[in-house]
């Protein structure tokens, strides 16, 4: 394919953007991307999604995810099993309940397995955006085609026991295209939403 071609393809002149990079940040990008496309010989396609720093956490205290609830809007990795699989976000009382709300950043297409664990109940629901099906998922989990992009996830988690010596921990895991075992999601891969 011809630089000419390419250039096509990609919609704008290098010189127009070079023009436009002289006024514009975005357009920089632009172009930053153009040359790439150049130096591979082909039109971009890039899965470029945003740097994730986890979900968005809601406390409740009870253990029904009924308001009033006790800490609201905490950016978190829904992993919590350390203190001897003890969590209790909430001073003195066991019994609670979490939600965690956003959406799953795949960077690579490809066929990933999802589950979320923990003591008492747990559950949670992703929404493909690429196909438009929703899957709910538990400690089983589930194996599904997620293409590059975004899906939102929703989570929750029920500790009802009258206990603060019972175990608390709860952890959202996956099993990605390019590894068979089951680890839990990185921050960077959790997007929250406003």
């Amino acid at each position: 394919m011809s630089e000419t071609e390419v250039q096509e393809k990609a919609g704008v002149s290098r010189r127009r953007l070079l023009k436009m990079a002289a006024y514009s940040v975005p357009a920089m990008s632009l172009l930053n991307v153009a040359s790439v496309a150049r130096a591979q010989g082909h039109s971009p396609h890039l899965c470029d999604e945003p740097i994730g720093f986890g979900l968005l956490r809601d406390i409740y205290d009870n253990p029904r995810w009924r308001h009033p609830w006790v800490q609201c809007c905490i950016i978190e990795q829904p992993c919590h099993h350390e203190n001897n699989d003890r969590w209790y976000p909430i001073s003195n009382d066991p019994t609670f309940s979490a939600r965690w709300a956003g959406n799953l950043i795949i960077r690579e297409s490809g066929n990933y397995g999802i589950r979320i664990r923990g003591a008492d109940f747990v559950a949670g629901s992703l929404f493909v955006t690429s196909s438009f099906t929703y899957h709910t998922f538990g400690s089983a989990g589930m194996d599904v085609y997620l293409e590059c992009g975004q899906h939102l996830l929703d989570l929750v988690y029920s500790h009802y026991t009258n206990d603060m010596n019972s175990l608390s921990w709860v952890c959202l895991e996956w099993r990605t295209p390019w590894s068979s075992s089951w680890v839990p999601v990185p921050a960077t891969e959790l997007g929250h939403m406003w």
